[in-house]
């Protein structure tokens, strides 16, 4: 933001000419109750996007007789099997990994913000972190991330912090020194959690992806999007498993932030 409403507007438009003199963007402070109440009172339909504290904002203001869609946070991960870290798959995959993390600066519901790799194959855990980190090197070359606001500054400062501190025997810290982006590797499990984003990643190792899937369950309010590259015979069993704890959509790395068209976010 505060891109996509205009591009959208100026898209319609050009689909539907008759739109354009009936349809304008609208900007004003989230804090203030006006002019929101007056035009979600004359709405029949309110759709909102954000964070939890946003959405509970809205939900105050918008009347009882107003239909409300609020989208909230969301969370996405990876899972990398161990027949999918040969010699040629298993660098490609951890590109196209990478790709999803800065698509978007991690900023979307879909962008992944751990990846799960199972050790076993020809490329190890640690391997699959060393190539993600040097494509996200790329990638900074070739499309810099943003210079960020203070607050985001300091969100990923305070992860980096974090993330360093936390490092145990045989975890490891990639990154860019001045913070454009970075990886940490974990050589044991870690449940599940966000980074800062703004192309902060974790990867961790397991023993078996079913480890990981099963210790999703605590968090399926807010699971999505679930990047998986595994062998054929693995896939519908895994996915089966990965519905059952209440992620609603798979993908292979690389499609993760570029859903399909007609697909939408689940809808409390």
């Amino acid at each position: 933001e505060p891109w996509f409403a205009s591009l959208f507007a100026r898209l319609l438009a050009e689909v539907l000419p008759l739109w354009a003199e009936c349809l304008a963007v609208l900007w004003w402070p989230g804090t203030q109750a006006e002019p929101a109440a007056t035009l979600y009172a004359e709405a029949e339909t309110v759709l909102a996007y954000g964070g939890s504290e946003a959405l509970r904002q809205v939900r105050e203001l918008v009347p009882p007789h107003t239909r409300l869609l609020g989208f909230g946070h969301k969370l996405a991960l990876g899972l990398v099997g161990r027949r999918a870290l040969d010699a040629q798959r298993g660098p490609a995959t951890a590109r196209l990994a990478a790709h999803d993390v800065a698509r978007y600066e991690q900023q979307g519901c879909y962008s992944p913000h751990v990846f799960y790799v199972e050790r076993g194959g020809r490329l190890g855990p640690r391997e699959f972190a060393q190539h993600m980190a040097g494509e996200l090197a790329n990638l900074q070359q070739r499309y810099p991330r943003r210079v960020l606001a203070l607050e985001e500054a300091a969100g990923v400062a305070r992860w980096r912090h974090a993330a360093q501190a936390g490092l145990a025997e045989g975890d490891a810290w990639m990154a860019e020194v001045e913070g454009a982006w970075a990886v940490t590797y974990a050589d044991s499990f870690r449940p599940l959690a966000p980074t800062a984003g703004h192309r902060c990643v974790q990867v961790v190792a397991v023993d078996a992806l079913e480890e990981a899937v099963d210790a999703l369950a605590p968090h399926a309010p807010f699971l999505q999007t679930v990047g998986v590259a595994v062998e054929p015979a693995a896939l519908v069993p895994l996915s089966e498993r990965r519905a059952a704890v209440g992620a609603t959509r798979n993908c292979a790395p690389g499609g993760m932030s570029g859903a399909e068209a007609g697909w939408h976010q689940r809808c409390p």
